[in-house]
């Protein structure tokens, strides 16, 4: 038997690449130029680039499985899905099985992936914002290509704006698909994974990854206190700068909206007054 040179699902020994239906997500690590320009001298730009390779080496290392057991990670001759980087930016693809073809198994999969991925680079420090598209993608260490790419970059530059990794239209249908079908039991516990925002958004909702084990030891409130804390860091570093202060103003309300939402005592949330809107009318000082 010929051994496989490549555990890339998207390329066949001998063939030229083709598109293959996918489901597909484009992320950006948020600040990456910002902190280049702001750390100065090579010491301190190497203790940030540390930083940095660590926390995208453990977030990528879940999405790549190796938090899984060896007999699972080497399940098969391919992985389910292909990743390139190039530091502040991350495509996936997680190409869609010829069985159903619907894309609601790799959907389903791909956002699970994303919100573990998407909580363990905020505890390191890291926010990042996204989109999650399905359609017709080609994914190797050469090139990137296909409609999914431009249909996710659209929606990580247009539609997330805050640190959240938002579903386009495409991923919105399949996912729609998957909730109104009939033989589906517990629809609604399963599309816990994706909340609505203010602005209509679905987005992932990545903190109901403290709560994958929540019938058998409850909520992983260690890592929510994680994430607690990297928020409020973030809040007061940039208290001084509006516009990206609003991000992480997002962040906390969307923290605070997931401790409400599961009836969690409020130590776990964080100081509304840090991050409370200051609108009111001008005030003539003269």
């Amino acid at each position: 038997m010929k051994s496989v040179a490549t555990r890339n699902p998207y390329i066949c020994d001998g063939c030229a690449p083709k598109l293959q239906r996918s489901v597909f997500a484009f992320v950006d690590v948020l600040g990456y130029k910002d902190w280049v320009k702001k750390t100065k001298g090579r010491a301190n730009q190497e203790s940030l680039l540390l930083r940095l390779h660590n926390a995208l080496s453990s977030s990528r290392d879940w999405l790549d499985g190796g938090n899984l057991p060896d007999f699972i990670q080497k399940f098969g001759d391919r992985d389910r899905f292909s990743l390139k980087a190039f530091t502040d930016n991350i495509a996936v693809g997680w190409p869609i099985g010829f069985r159903r073809g619907d894309g609601e198994g790799e959907l389903i999969s791909a956002l699970h992936d994303l919100a573990t991925f998407q909580l363990k680079m905020v505890q390191a420090g890291f926010f990042i914002r996204g989109a999650v598209a399905v359609g017709d993608i080609y994914v190797d260490e050469i090139a990137v290509y296909g409609d999914a790419l431009v249909d996710a970059h659209k929606g990580e530059s247009k539609l997330a704006k805050d640190p959240r990794i938002v579903l386009t239209e495409s991923a919105k249908d399949v996912l729609q698909g998957y909730l109104d079908t009939p033989s589906i039991s517990g629809g609604a516990q399963r599309s816990r994974g994706v909340w609505q925002d203010n602005d209509g958004q679905w987005f992932v909702n990545y903190l109901d990854t403290i709560l994958i084990a929540e019938d058998q030891v409850g909520p992983f409130f260690s890592e929510l206190k994680q994430h607690k804390g990297s928020v409020q860091s973030k809040l007061e570093e940039y208290g001084h700068d509006a516009a990206i202060f609003a991000k992480y103003a997002w962040t906390a309300g969307y923290h605070n909206d997931f401790c409400d939402f599961h009836g969690f005592e409020a130590r776990h949330k964080i100081d509304s007054d840090v991050f409370a809107s200051q609108r009111g009318p001008i005030i003539n000082r003269d």
